[in-house]
């Protein structure tokens, strides 16, 4: 077992998006897609990503880039439209690099695996994802933002899942890719991981000082060898 900052550390909460799943370029080919269909410049990779890093909705995102005079219907059917077209390929996301051999280190050492999402999708949506990628034995839990109050940054994603694997936060790390994931993790008592596979890159996210900034994902198995 790990042994972190005087913490046993029984169980690992992964991001998905980013983290998980190579998920961003393809949601920001689709994003500026939405942008062009009502005559608007796309906006870059950075800025994009910078709103995702934070935790900001899809929606909350579009209500800062459209100009205040347009219509909220606007927003609506432009979010409906890159949902529409990135739900088509969502299924069929690549892993990220290392996953597999990453999850199952953790299950052969006896480590209880979760996944908390900021994603509004069913818990059932997610499985059936993993049941696909052929990860769904290296899970034990899914919580997806349709089932706490407050997506991350706030901890409820965090807490819940540590609450079904019946395991206190503090005796987990909690493995993403964004600000948000570090401050919902410290936020709920969990130890933050960072890796820079997503949204943010290794200097943004050692200014929030997590725990460890991991290479990438295979780093974790190193980390827990380690211990």
């Amino acid at each position: 077992m790990l042994t972190y900052e005087d913490n046993d550390i029984r169980g690992v909460i992964f991001d998905l998006d980013g983290t998980l799943i190579d998920s961003l370029s393809s949601y920001y080919i689709y994003f500026n897609n939405g942008l062009e269909g009502i005559g608007l410049q796309p906006v870059s990779k950075g800025r994009l990503f910078k709103f995702l890093g934070d935790g900001i909705s899809l929606r909350g995102i579009l209500r800062t880039i459209i100009p205040d005079d347009r219509e909220e219907s606007v927003v609506e059917t432009v979010a409906d439209e890159i949902l529409r077209r990135f739900m088509k390929i969502d299924m069929e996301l690549p892993l990220q690099p290392g996953v597999r051999d990453v999850l199952a280190f953790l299950k052969a050492s006896r480590t209880a695996v979760g996944v908390a999402t900021a994603r509004p999708s069913g818990a059932d949506y997610e499985w059936e994802r993993f049941r696909k990628a052929k990860i769904a034995d290296f899970i034990d839990v899914v919580v997806t933002a349709s089932e706490v109050k407050e997506r991350k940054p706030a901890p409820d994603s965090i807490i819940e899942c540590a609450r079904k694997m019946n395991i206190p936060p503090s005796n987990c790390l909690v493995v993403g890719d964004s600000v948000s994931d570090i401050l919902a993790a410290r936020e709920a008592g969990a130890l933050p991981v960072a890796v820079p596979t997503g949204v943010e890159d290794s200097d943004k996210l050692k200014d929030e000082m997590p725990t460890a900034v991991l290479n990438g994902l295979g780093d974790l198995i190193a980390l827990f060898r380690a211990g």
